[in-house]
């Protein structure tokens, strides 16, 4: 009792622990400048700040979609979704940003630092170090929408373990409302297929879950294609994971990468001009990088000390009403209209494919899905080599719960890897997965055989930790900018690392969602 005790104050004091040390850059802000994102002069919570200034803009009339919105930090045009528009009425705005922030963040400290579980010493260190991660810290001084996501969804695993009537429906109406925040969480409706569900929840799937999907899409589908084909392009490698970073490895050996650059620094000025590059500044800087004459991050100093940016940035204090025609007239604005834009460009020669150049371009796509997909099974049947009994004595060393967090955190980062470019902060969903990890690595195994659960559940810890890490090698050319050079090799290593963690955090939820079945047939013939 005593030892219970004891264990129990230890795991609180290390929980309170690391909740103090992701909350020490917001007292100290000076240790931000250390991660590539930081912006200087909008801190903390821009992109809490670009969506209330979204809602605040709407109820003033500004249409935010067309034109630039005056009231956003970076005078940015939304790409946000329209169904947080139905707090217009509320009367909240940019000036509500730092409590509404601060909730977000002290929510989500508690829920993740509850999600270490009581084991030795050295694995609680190292669980913990997949919530105290540079990924967490860019999440949490941004305000992202992804702390929304996790906030809700931490619920879900709670009301389907208490399996009564209500609670399926009140799942659905979480997932729906995440889903059209942010399309990836309908990818949670999939704990629906993991656990011991009654007919109830049988009949749920069968007949109402396609329809409440098949209403989604009518009524949020054509504007999340819309949303989603406007998004910056998100940079491979350190700063982002997408499988078709791995189609990049070789240009990124072989020439450092100008595709890689180009989507950096046009991302980079969507970022904060808050319009996508032109093509002299495009050749200048790539220039500039190759020559190793700079780095991003001082690019992005540079652009944020430009006559447009701070001309841009005073009109909008002056006057929040002012449109963006208007800013275009501005003496700094850029009008070399004779100078295609980047993106515009870009799209420019997608039009212009004909079918061999298409084949060209998605037959790569494909096969790195069969290739994934390929992993995904070799690595199922290494796991699954031995089916006697071993479901059984699984579901005896873990519990409902964590069985529900890996697969709603597996599934979400599983269906984003595969279908987009993320920027690194989602890994925050990684946190899902920790309990069942460190039940299955402190879980002792009778059959020897079972011993690959726990090498499986030590080597998805390891990549979680190296995944989410590795993000802080951008910040080494600050300290010594010869490294920038090096990126690109490190940019390969995190590909082919977060090639190897999905596969793995996909082979494990679809063996969990296997095993849910087979046990359960097991039990109704054990009954019989």
């Amino acid at each position: 009792m005593i030892e219970k005790k004891q264990k129990c104050i230890s795991i609180n004091y290390i929980r309170i622990i690391v909740a103090l040390l992701i909350l020490v850059p917001f007292v100290f802000p000076f240790l931000f400048k250390l991660f590539h994102w930081y912006i200087p002069g909008i801190h903390p919570f821009l992109d809490l700040k670009g969506r209330l200034s979204h809602i605040e803009a709407n109820s003033l009339g500004i249409n935010t979609y067309i034109e630039a919105n005056p009231l956003d930090p970076l005078n940015r045009i939304n790409n946000k979704p329209s169904i947080s528009l139905l707090l217009s009425h509320t009367g909240i705005g940019v000036s509500d940003s730092n409590w509404i922030g601060w909730i977000l963040v002290s929510t989500f400290l508690i829920q993740s630092i509850s999600l270490l579980r009581k084991c030795d010493l050295k694995l609680i260190i190292a669980c913990s170090f997949c919530i105290l991660t540079p990924n967490t810290l860019f999440a949490l001084e941004r305000g992202n929408d992804d702390l929304i996501v996790f906030i809700l969804a931490f619920a879900i695993p709670y009301l389907l373990n208490s399996l009564t009537r209500y609670s399926i429906s009140i799942v659905s109406f979480i997932v729906v409302i995440l889903g059209s925040l942010k399309y990836y969480p309908f990818t949670l409706f999939s704990v629906l297929w993991s656990d011991d569900l009654h007919k109830l929840s049988q009949n749920f799937r069968r007949y109402v879950l396609p329809f409440i999907i098949i209403i989604w899409i009518i009524i949020f589908g054509k504007e999340m294609i819309l949303l989603k084909s406007n998004l910056p392009l998100n940079p491979p490698g350190l700063s982002g994971f997408n499988i078709s970073d791995v189609s990049a490895i070789n240009k990124i050996v072989r020439d450092g990468t100008i595709t890689h650059k180009s989507k950096s620094l046009n991302f980079l000025y969507k970022e904060t001009v808050g319009r996508n590059i032109d093509n002299k500044s495009l050749e200048y800087w790539l220039r500039e990088l190759k020559n190793e004459q700079t780095t991003l991050r001082k690019i992005k100093r540079s652009i944020i000390s430009t006559k447009e940016y701070q001309d841009r940035l005073a009109a909008v204090r002056a006057n929040p009403s002012i449109t963006e025609a208007e800013l275009d007239r501005l003496d700094s604005a850029y009008k070399d209209k004779d100078n295609k834009n980047f993106v515009d460009e870009v799209e420019k020669n997608k039009k212009s494919l004909n079918l061999n150049d298409f084949i060209k371009e998605k037959i790569p796509l494909l096969i790195l899905y069969i290739s994934f997909f390929f992993s995904l099974t070799l690595i199922l049947k290494y796991l699954n080599k031995d089916k006697s009994n071993i479901s059984e004595e699984i579901y005896l060393k873990t519990n409902r719960l964590d069985r529900l967090f890996y697969i709603m955190g597996a599934s979400m980062l599983v269906f984003c890897y595969l279908t987009s470019g993320n920027n690194s902060y989602r890994m925050i969903h990684s946190i899902f997965t920790i309990p069942l990890i460190t039940s299955l690595i402190k879980s002792p195994f009778k059959n020897p055989k079972q011993n690959k659960y726990r090498k499986g559940a030590i080597s998805l810890l390891i990549l979680i930790l190296l995944s989410n890490w590795m993000v802080l090698i951008q910040s080494i050319p600050i300290i010594y900018p010869n490294f920038q050079g090096s990126l690109y090799i490190i940019d390969s290593i995190k590909i082919v690392t977060d090639y190897c963690l999905f596969s793995l955090l996909g082979a494990f939820a679809f063996l969990l969602i296997i095993r849910s079945f087979s046990f359960k047939i097991n039990q109704i013939k054990s009954q019989e």
